[in-house]
């Protein structure tokens, strides 16, 4: 059985890559997707390395970086690049299970032609993380897959077909640190501080709670300019503002129109302001890849905890 999983990455961590290696830019397709893939940053190149021995002819891609799909267009397409070679690579490999990798980064008209592009009975699922209930790109494939077991309850609810499925450790991680542990730091938290009570709000108050008596050390998303986070609660309370009543109609969340309207509709609560002062000035820059692991290992202990969106 042919499995082709179709991944994006954020554009501004592919930058950073090239720029740190940009002699990478020169290399094969198979060269760059590998030293792409060694930073580990996601899932990567997982289900081509451990699906074949359950019997799947498994291939990964990770599209939308430049210099990567240019090499696999030299290698494989013909006549001009075209903006997104995504079609290309469906129709190159063929696969009977399409994979997409964090469904909220395609959009519906995108999926519905991959579809076109499958043989006959092909399966399209996808992975997400994220709070995507309203988002349309959920009515276009047939199987969810998601580490929420409340969110995967919430979709099924709906009648759609969805399945919890949990993080796991890639064990090839532990191969690249070979030296023995050194702790830097008593504590840490990696991770996004989203407002929202079905997103961050309950991790916010308990990473505020363990900074308050620990040595925590914090890297994250989090807003470090007041007048930023100010602007995006404005826009975030008037998008559940007018939402609100919609819902109230009966309106389903998914018909309502505008994305952030869409978006507030979903909400239980209105937003909370996305500024958290004690946070913020302990907070350091996110951390990815590898860099994130080493972080993990270098600490005595870590804490995480899921969005609201995973209820219990």
């Amino acid at each position: 059985m042919r499995f082709l999983k179709i991944a994006r990455r954020p554009a501004w961590y592919s930058e950073a890559l090239y720029r740190a290696t940009p002699e990478m830019t020169r290399a094969s397709f198979e060269s760059q997707f590998r030293w792409y893939c060694s930073d580990f940053f996601g899932p990567v190149d997982t289900w081509q390395t451990y699906l074949p021995a359950a019997g799947f002819d498994a291939r990964d891609l990770i599209c939308g970086v430049g210099p990567m799909d240019s090499a696999w267009w030299a290698e494989f397409g013909s006549g001009q690049m075209p903006d997104s070679i995504i079609p290309a690579q469906i129709k190159h490999y063929q696969p009977e299970i399409l994979f997409l990798e964090g469904i909220e980064s395609f959009n519906k008209s995108e999926i519905d032609l991959f579809r076109s592009l499958l043989p006959n009975g092909s399966l399209v699922a996808g992975l997400t993380g994220t709070d995507i209930r309203t988002n349309p790109s959920l009515l276009a494939v047939d199987i969810i897959f998601t580490c929420m077991k409340g969110l995967a309850a919430d979709i099924k609810r709906e009648g759609r077909t969805a399945y919890f499925f949990p993080h796991s450790f890639d064990p090839r991680i532990l191969e690249q640190f070979p030296n023995p542990r050194v702790i830097v730091e008593p504590m840490n938290f990696i991770g996004n501080l989203v407002s929202g009570n079905h997103m961050h709000d309950e991790r916010r108050k308990t990473i505020e709670a363990v900074a308050a008596s620990c040595e925590l050390s914090i890297y994250s998303n989090l807003e470090r300019s007041i007048g930023r986070a100010l602007g995006r609660y404005v826009t975030a309370t008037a998008a559940y503002a007018v939402s609100r009543p919609m819902t109230k109609m009966g309106i389903p969340a998914k018909r309502i129109p505008g994305r952030h309207l869409r978006k507030a509709a979903s909400w239980r609560a209105a937003p909370a302001m996305g500024y958290y002062w004690k946070l913020a000035r302990k907070s350091r820059k996110g951390v990815y890849g590898l860099g994130q692991y080493e972080l993990l290992r270098g600490a005595r202990s870590t804490i995480n905890i899921h969005a609201g969106l995973a209820k219990n």
